[in-house]
């Protein structure tokens, strides 16, 4: 099995864990907890370490990462209804 790397080609899931198909993921994020997330003020990205996960394991598994701002208090009750 090749280690995944950085420079692991685009779309290609890595051997041994499921190919999502370019499949896009909605991920909550509060962008209120440094340094885990949060909102750049220079840039208006969203950055941290949450961020940085996410994209590498969609990289992994072949998914794009969408991002949506959500309260703590919301998250889990968004969820349940099927918001993320």
């Amino acid at each position: 099995m090749e280690e995944p790397t950085a420079t692991t080609p685009s779309g290609a899931a890595v051997e041994g864990l499921p190919d999502l198909e370019g499949r896009t993921i909605t991920v909550a994020v509060e962008n209120a907890y440094p340094p885990f997330n949060m909102i750049d003020e220079a840039s208006g990205e969203g950055v941290g370490w949450d961020y940085d996960a996410v994209r590498e394991i969609c990289k992994r598994l072949n998914c794009v990462p969408e991002f949506a701002q959500a309260a703590w208090d919301g998250i889990f009750p968004a969820m349940q209804a099927g918001e993320f």
